[in-house]
């Protein structure tokens, strides 16, 4: 199957004590995420990070402590 006109997008949410934590937590875990894709041969290019720290996060007892959601779009 070929899906180099695929982008993925890396959303990360992560709940911590303060915003800047959390944000560097999120930055992180995106950018091991990248490089992890990039080690199994998708292309740095189509890979976008975005890291929300806290912010997007309404933490639940269902939700879990930290979340990665990834999203695919045509190029």
């Amino acid at each position: 199957y070929d899906n180099r006109d695929l982008r993925v997008e890396l959303i990360i949410n992560n709940p911590g004590q303060t915003l800047a934590q959390s944000y560097n937590i999120s930055t992180e875990r995106g950018n091991s995420l990248r490089q992890y894709l990039n080690s199994q041969g998708v292309e740095s290019r189509r890979i976008s990070v975005s890291a929300y720290g806290n912010t997007n996060y309404q933490k639940t007892e269902t939700r879990p402590q930290a979340e990665v959601m990834v999203r695919f779009d045509k190029m």
